[in-house]
């Protein structure tokens, strides 16, 4: 087995320290010794098979070495491990009317975010308060919609010339393939239809 260099500078400094014990009579010398706890231990068996440090050690005299070894560990933090990012529910998000306020006959962009994990979702449309039929939103860069596929569903809305003057709610609900309103399920609740609502100010 190969000396380590550890090894061989702590032999050349016990010969020296017992040199200069031999000139100057007795001393007292601390080595300190860093690594691996391993290899530390293998170092203080090396030593202890030569004899040192032990009270039996073969021709020591009136020298006497004193090994003291010290395991200190360094426990280094926990990592920080963010939490995993809410899973997504079935919603109507962020309903808007642009713009908010407007004349009879005058036309809205609606818009609103669908989140939909499970696919659920194959139409949505919009009812106004006080009027006869439904306009649809669609989510494929058409009828007044921004972008294909991005979640956000939109459709411009004309509003009735005859409309009343005042303040309108807007009805958004979402339908499967079925035609059938989706049905959204709350803990502690009855599954309760997929709706959002924004208002509308009709102006004089």
């Amino acid at each position: 087995m190969k000396n380590s260099p550890c090894r061989l500078a702590l032999t050349v400094a016990f010969a020296a320290l017992f040199l200069t014990a031999h000139a100057f009579g007795e001393m007292s010398v601390s080595v300190t010794i860093n690594g691996p706890i391993e290899d530390i231990v293998a170092l203080l068996q090396h030593l202890k098979d030569l004899g040192i440090g032990s009270a039996s050690a073969p021709a020591q005299g009136q020298y006497k070495v004193t090994i003291t070894s010290v395991a200190t560990t360094t426990t280094e933090p926990e990592p920080v491990v963010a939490p995993p990012p809410p899973k997504p529910t079935l919603a109507l998000l962020d309903a808007k009317a642009d713009p908010a306020a407007v004349k009879p006959g005058g036309k809205v962009l609606l818009t609103v975010k669908v989140s939909d994990p499970d696919h659920a979702v194959d139409t949505v449309a919009a009812t106004v308060d006080g009027t006869p039929g439904s306009t649809e939103l669609y989510d494929n860069g058409t009828q007044g919609d921004a972008a294909a596929g991005d979640g956000i569903w939109s459709a411009t809305l004309t509003l009735a010339p005859q409309i009343a003057a005042g303040e309108h709610a807007v009805n958004i609900a979402a339908f499967n393939t079925g035609g059938n309103p989706v049905m959204k399920t709350t803990e502690g609740a009855p599954p309760a239809p997929l709706t959002a609502q924004v208002k509308i100010t009709v102006q004089p």
